[in-house]
């Protein structure tokens, strides 16, 4: 069903003569002005088309509790009126309302300058819009204000009133009116173009007592509710999609298709198509839907609705058309089932509206080169268009070096001449100039690049690092700090290059002095190229169990780095080269094997690189690539970098991480081979983000799975809880805060109470930017059933939290180990910046002993932080690219280990249990700009970490005689 019209036009079918209405002011639309909004949903005065405006709840002021359903109900029925106006723009109502919560809004802060620059920071509107009403005599009276935020002054105020069983009709006069204001069109035409969504007011009242119980999470209830307005009027598509919304925030997908279906379809003009869109389309994609299927989805939607707004997963604070959306999920598609030109050229197409619109092309730009990658590699084929040339990413414009048949040489020069960028300080004098620039080299059809001479063209006296890459950050070549003049003159010559026609080379310089102009200026680049012709070829498909970071040569010549395919491999025997790949060292030897390729053919080569005989990871054993062979279309664009979480008993090991923006599992009950990886079905997976999981088992023999989720309505990282019996039927989730949690921990006590530990960053202000404009605590809750949560304690902490664990102790005291470090302004990037790690001590969970400090070390070491007891004493490890324990003695004093480059490159954790012994998990954690999508998770074991201590350190002991957790320096010795 439709909104029905006011006077619909005689002898004219409602649908045509919605949707003609509808393609009339869309086309007044440009799609720049789609695209560039900051907020979905605005209003404009006669002012230019973009002018934003807010829509705060209205406040009853008469004794008529009847009537307070429209103290929100009165907003959302106005931003969804003023939306029909092409001109004008709203913030969106869930937004509104989020800001409205935290500042426990009322018309009344209308007139406080400080609440309106607040509102206007966040929400960036140009008026805001809010009154009040009531109920007296028989009459129904409601008034709007309209402030402009320039002048912080009243520009405008209507008023309607009139009989209460009209209210319906009231409201939509009352939206009219403030169109006229904004528009200077005359009322009664605008009344002849607003629907009618319903005339029905106790249709009316419950769908927006639903709405106040959704805001608060009360999904089960509110749905109730929306049943209700649906059942009193049967035309009410807002019912129809709240009813259907509550389905999806259930995870109940097929239920919510089905609602959904009857607002989808009908090409509606109303503000939530966006979402609800995104909602449906998502109850096919998180169902393993076929690749088929999915794609004719997405065309029908394009076709259907191109320009509706949609909130996604490349951008979460700002819109696209709903075309752009799913075109590049189409090229997704198109790509995971081998349709490669054609994923091509979508995620070229809507790469360049990006740019066009003045936007940041990252995700298109990355969609469009896994493809032309995975093209050239399987056919040996180049498809590149000109067209792509916008790089958010890489910080510049480049052009291309695209070598023509029979050409060895080729110059590219900029469109324009690049400075640099530099850091400076008060008094003009430069504190920091650096400059970068990437440009894509491009082998003709049937050719590969054998060697490369690259010839930067820069000005100024300073080094120059050149990497020459593909797939991910020089894994074709790197040369580091060649002077400017000597790389002008000789060039840098890269040899024995992976075998691809795309190649990327990327060029960082810095001049001699930083403390003068370093005038040095980026011209272009001249290259030099050995190519040799590609027949016919097979792949091979390496990775490696006890390491991601790794390199692999074949022949004696670069194959790839980090887990993939080698591509363009002639027929025949060939030998592969394993060594490790990491930046900062290298615990790992070398493994050689040899592997037989047929044409047209891919052939998997799974290694195990051996230790170092002096490593101390040499004892460990065990590893196992748990992470492999997933199943599933993955169109997910945002990367989730939560680090796996391990559950181990007597009985199995169990690992549970996120991948793709939903939660996947695999058990072993032998400590070696793992299962192959499931995802976690609904409710658990949704289609939102899943990630950060944590999983314990209670006394009972219960699963509780722990995990961080925006599946909330305000797009809130909250936390929720759910159980399993058996590890695969699980129950709904519910949040445990409704709050942002930084880090947390969960387990269960000796007396059966769930223990619940978390550190969070709060804001002071709501212009927050430096450490000291924010709060740091650690609350402690316990819990019965993990569903009712009580807090018991509130501790400080002084820096930025970057971990936090609780840890039953063997004499039934509780351990609380956290750790931060400093945040303020310049340093938020400062590698050289400490890590603190504190323990705190209680007897009941309430009153704790003041912190006591363990260590420190470079924040450039810990990335990730893991604690836990072995044997009776507590053991704190921190990784990043190496790993390094803290480990308490039997005296009580902590003793520090060396710094080791074991098998994570990017952080991982250790874990501990008496039968299967410590074990490290990790995932390969892709950079932002990586087009290798990583891999993992990893899991390594071995029986005894005292190898990691060969280097005594000799503790420090406090006044009391006790150790004071010393303050160790970076090579370990403490102060």
């Amino acid at each position: 069903m439709r909104a029905r019209p006011e006077e619909p036009p005689c002898k004219r079918n409602h649908d045509e003569y919605f949707r003609e209405e509808r393609q009339t002011r869309m086309r007044k639309t440009q799609i720049a002005c789609l695209l560039t909004s900051v907020v979905i949903l605005s209003a404009a005065p006669s002012a230019p088309a973009g002018t934003n405006v807010a829509v705060f709840n209205f406040q009853m002021k008469s004794a008529t509790p009847e009537w307070k359903w429209l103290e929100k109900g009165l907003a959302d029925r106005v931003i969804t009126d003023l939306h029909q106006e092409p001109s004008v723009t709203v913030v969106q109502r869930d937004v509104m309302q989020q800001l409205a919560e935290e500042m426990d809004w009322v018309p009344e802060m209308m007139q406080d300058h400080g609440r309106l620059a607040e509102i206007r920071k966040k929400l960036k509107p140009d008026y805001l819009v809010s009154g009040v009403y009531e109920l007296v005599g028989g009459k129904l009276t409601m008034t709007a204000v309209v402030v402009d935020f320039d002048t912080n002054k009243e520009v405008a105020r209507r008023k309607v009133t009139g009989k209460p069983d009209e209210a319906m009709k009231l409201i939509r006069r009352f939206s009219a009116s403030l169109l006229n204001w904004l528009t200077k069109r005359p009322v009664e035409k605008i009344l002849k173009e607003l629907p009618v969504w319903t005339r029905s007011i106790p249709a009316a009242r419950a769908l927006y007592e639903g709405v106040h119980l959704y805001d608060q999470g009360r999904y089960g209830e509110a749905w109730l509710k929306f049943r209700q307005a649906a059942g009193k009027d049967e035309a009410y598509v807002e019912a129809q999609y709240w009813v259907g919304r509550m389905y999806y925030f259930m995870d109940r997908y097929l239920h919510a298709r089905r609602a959904y279906e009857r607002f989808v379809y009908m090409d509606s003009a109303h503000p939530r198509t966006g979402d609800a869109i995104k909602e449906y389309l998502h109850t096919y994609e998180k169902l393993d839907t076929p690749p088929e299927t999915l794609l004719e989805l997405y065309a029908d939607f394009i076709r259907r609705h191109p320009d509706v707004l949609v909130y996604n997963e490349m951008d979460t604070k700002r819109p696209v058309s709903n075309q752009v959306w799913l075109k590049l999920r189409t090229a997704k598609v198109l790509g995971q089932i081998g349709r490669y030109e054609e994923a091509i050229q979508l995620a070229v197409a809507v790469h360049q509206t990006l740019c066009h619109a003045g936007l940041w092309g990252t995700w298109p730009w990355r969609v469009a080169m896994q493809n032309i990658i995975a093209h050239n590699m399987e056919t040996g084929k180049v498809v590149f268009p000109k067209s792509l040339v916008d790089r958010s990413w890489r910080g510049l414009k480049g052009p291309h070096l695209i070598f023509k048949p029979g050409q060895n040489e080729a110059v590219a020069r900029m469109d324009r001449i690049y400075k640099g960028q530099g850091v400076y300080q008060k008094d003009r004098r430069i504190k920091w100039f650096g400059g970068q620039c990437t440009f894509d080299i491009v082998a003709p059809e049937g050719y590969a690049f054998k060697k490369l001479h690259l010839y930067p063209l820069l000005t100024g006296d300073g080094t120059v690092t050149i990497s020459l890459q593909r797939e991910v950050s020089s894994d074709s070549g790197f040369a580091s700090k060649v002077p400017i003049a000597k790389a002008k003159k000789e060039g840098v010559l890269f040899e024995r290059l992976l075998r691809s026609s795309v190649l990327s080379v990327h060029f960082s310089y810095r001049p001699m002095d930083i403390w003068i102009d370093p005038k040095i200026r980026l011209e272009g680049i001249r290259a030099v190229a050995e190519m040799e012709k590609v027949g016919v070829c097979g792949m091979i498909d390496v990775a490696c169990t006890n390491a991601s970071h790794f390199k692999v040569d074949i022949d004696g010549r670069r194959g790839r780095k980090y887990q993939g395919r080698i591509s363009m491999v002639p027929p025949g025997e060939h030998t592969l080269r394993f060594y490790g790949a990491s930046l900062w060292g290298n615990d790992y030897g070398e493994w050689i094997t040899k592997v037989s390729v047929k044409p047209g053919k891919v052939t998997r080569v799974v290694g195990r690189l051996p230790w170092k005989k002096d490593s101390p990871w040499a004892s460990w054993d065990v590893s196992a690539l748990v992470g492999r062979d997933y199943h599933g279309h993955f169109l997910c664009l945002q990367k989730t970098l939560s680090t796996p979480c391990v559950q181990a008993d007597d009985e199995a090991i169990r690992v549970v991480w996120s991948w793709d923006g939903d939660l996947w599992s695999s058990i072993s009950t032998d400590g070696r081979k793992f299962s192959r990886p499931r995802k976690l079905p609904i409710p658990v997976s949704s289609g939102w983000i899943e990630e950060y999981p944590r999983l314990i088992r209670d006394e009972s023999g219960r699963f509780l799975l722990a995990f961080k989720s925006d599946r909330n309505a305000l797009r809130h990282r909250c936390v929720y809880v759910c159980w399993s019996r058996d590890f695969v039927h699980w129950s709904e989730p519910v949040m445990v805060v409704d709050r942002d949690v930084k880090h947390y921990d969960i387990l269960q006590d000796r007396h059966g109470r769930f223990v619940w530990v978390d550190a969070q960053a709060a804001k002071k202000t709501a212009t927050a930017r430096y450490r000291r404009d924010y709060s740091f605590t650690v609350t402690i809750q316990v819990s019965r059933d993990a569903y009712r949560w009580k807090k018991v304690a509130t501790l400080p902490l002084e820096e930025w939290p970057r971990f936090v664990g609780v840890i039953p102790r063997e004499d039934g005291r509780y351990e609380l180990i956290a750790a931060d470090d400093s945040f303020e302004g310049s340093k938020r990037f400062n590698f050289d910046r400490e890590l603190r790690i504190w323990r705190y001590m209680s007897t009941d969970l309430k009153r704790w002993s003041k912190p006591e400090s363990v260590g420190h070390v470079r924040y450039s070491d810990a990335r990730d932080v893991s604690a836990f007891r072995s044997n009776g004493r507590t053991v704190v490890v921190m990784s990043d690219w190496g790993f390094r324990l803290l480990k308490e003695t039997e005296e009580g004093h902590w003793q520090i280990s060396k710094r080791t480059y074991g098998p994570a490159a990017y952080g991982g954790t250790m874990y501990y249990h008496p039968k299967w012994g410590y074990m490290v998990i990790w995932m390969d954690q892709p950079w932002s700009h990586r087009l290798n999508p990583g891999s993992g998770p990893y899991l390594i074991r071995g029986r005894s970490i005292k190898q990691f201590f060969s280097r005594k350190k000799k503790p420090t002991t406090s006044v009391a005689g006790k150790a004071e957790a010393g303050s160790f320096s970076e090579k370990g010795e403490g102060k």
